[in-house]
């Protein structure tokens, strides 16, 4: 990537309230995304003079009847009777379609698969995907769209500060072993926020806080934590010092932010039932309880 002047000038200029778009993907960057999926899943040219060691037309296959499945589709571009080039299929409807929420469909699904065909690589390949990724959420940046790749998952940016020191390095505490129902959980939480379904982001950003303390509680010998409620997960955490009880005076904030921070949202709009007249989550709700569960599991990870 090179730091054009014009990138300089432009970077410049932007203004404050401007800095991200989250419903538009423009020509432009799908077209800088297009040329780095062609360097993690390949494209039609000699494989010599490429970086893919790979089965390009198989790899777009599987994405192709994926994304056709899930959409209820036939094809996604083009006509039945054309034959069948998985790669332009995938790639034209990339570049056409309406839907911005498509169009972070395929991001998603085609990083993923990046992250998966190149974890075999080795020699000059070995760590193309993390360059990839990283190119991947600069073209975003510089395009000023308002979303990143983190951990397998498209998520929203609300700010680039709580982007960076919040959400990813929260789910890349739950990228371990012992904790992926709970990192599932979260990227739901994100995908759900993503797509405007306000209530169900509380529920599962509760779900994520609620399996990563029995995970951590579990883990220090305290048994029947599956039954236990999230007040009683929080109230158990502090009981067996996780926080230890020399410094608890100074985490009375922490606390209080832990017994009436997500579980209480979720509690109180999320998860009983709604009576005559529907709730409506706004999304300022959603997106605060998205940055608490991300800051209280981030805490709980640097706990020892």
């Amino acid at each position: 990537m090179f730091d054009l002047f014009s990138k300089r000038v432009r970077a410049e200029n932007v203004q404050d309230n401007d800095v991200y778009i989250y419903d538009l993907i423009p020509e432009k960057l799908r077209v800088q995304i297009v040329h780095i999926l062609d360097d993690g899943l390949g494209d039609d040219r000699d494989y010599r003079d490429h970086y893919t060691p790979g089965d390009t037309e198989g790899i777009y296959k599987a994405i192709a009847k994926l994304l056709r499945r899930e959409y209820g589709v036939f094809r996604l571009s083009g006509r039945l009777n054309d034959k069948e080039d998985f790669r332009a299929e995938v790639l034209t409807f990339f570049m056409s379609e309406g839907d911005f929420l498509r169009v972070l469909d395929v991001i998603e699904i085609c990083f993923r698969m990046i992250e998966k065909v190149t974890n075999e690589w080795s020699g000059k390949f070995k760590g193309r995907a993390a360059l990839l990724v990283s190119e991947l959420n600069q073209r975003m940046r510089e395009n000023n769209v308002g979303y990143q790749y983190v951990s397998g998952a498209i998520v929203k940016l609300d700010t680039e500060f709580t982007h960076k020191e919040i959400i990813k390095p929260s789910l890349n505490f739950l990228s371990g072993q012992r904790f992926l129902t709970a990192r599932d959980e979260f990227i739901s939480a994100h995908q759900k926020y993503r797509s405007g379904e306000h209530r169900e982001c509380l529920v599962d950003c509760v779900r994520s806080l609620e399996s990563t303390l029995k995970i951590i509680l579990s883990s220090r010998g305290v048994s029947d934590t599956e039954t236990m409620s999230s007040s009683q997960l929080v109230k158990t955490a502090f009981e067996k010092n996780i926080v230890p009880k020399y410094l608890e005076s100074q985490f009375t904030s922490l606390r209080t932010l832990l017994m009436s921070g997500s579980p209480t949202i979720r509690n109180k709009i999320g998860a009983h039932g709604q009576g005559e007249k529907p709730i409506s989550v706004p999304e300022s709700i959603s997106s605060y309880a998205l940055n608490l569960t991300g800051s209280t599991i981030l805490f709980l990870s640097k706990l020892k």
